[in-house]
């Protein structure tokens, strides 16, 4: 008979964990059915004291308490490790989407060109050039960017930098175009009149 109830118990316990809505519903009546095994077994004892070999009956009272509750502890296991598995599972699919998430982004960070610097010039007026050591240094991703970069965010970077580089090259023109606007004002201006010798102090 204990066999038999075990395995009906596994056997629901199983059909019960294919379905997570009716998680909740077996592990109730796992619990309703402890608190009556509990019921029960107290109410033995007291029947227990009223016999004449009360040690006998308490102890065959508390092997079917034992007995008892060893199903719903096996029926109890089944349903925790049915709810690991399905939450493996959820893990699981969340970090195959998120990788492809991420395989996607690259392939499609790869697919947008990245203009050449002689279309982002195009629109400044030509002058001298900056010299090396002030120009600007490419910015591109870095390794660590956020791999869930959309395609629209990569263009959108990619325009940004374009403007920051043809700013940048305006604004070293405009630096030059002034330094030669000094120099000019300079060499045009008459030189001024040296200060006249200061007289040496007199002696006391």
């Amino acid at each position: 008979m204990k066999t038999v109830c075990v395995l009906m118990a596994l056997v629901s316990s199983a059909a019960a964990a294919e379905d997570p809505a009716s998680d909740a519903a077996v592990r109730e009546r796992l619990g309703a059915r402890r608190v009556a095994i509990e019921a029960a077994h107290a109410t033995a004892e007291r029947e227990c004291t009223q016999r004449f070999f009360v040690t006998d009956c308490l102890e065959a009272a508390r092997t079917r308490r034992r007995e008892a509750l060893i199903e719903i502890d096996l029926s109890e296991a089944t349903l925790d490790d049915a709810e690991r598995s399905r939450r493996a599972g959820v893990r699981q699919r969340r970090i195959d989407e998120k990788r492809a998430r991420q395989e996607a982004d690259q392939r499609n960070r790869a697919a947008v060109p990245l203009l050449p610097p002689e279309a982002a010039s195009a629109a400044v007026r030509p002058g001298p050039r900056p010299s090396p050591s002030l120009a600007p240094v490419p910015v591109g991703p870095s390794p660590a960017a956020d791999v869930r970069e959309s395609p629209a965010d990569v263009a959108q970077r990619r325009r940004d930098e374009q403007r920051a580089r043809t700013a940048y090259e305006a604004r070293q023109k405009e630096a030059t175009e002034r330094r030669e606007e000094l120099q000019r004002r300079q060499q045009g201006k008459p030189k001024a009149a040296p200060l006249p010798p200061v007289a040496p102090a007199s002696k006391p």
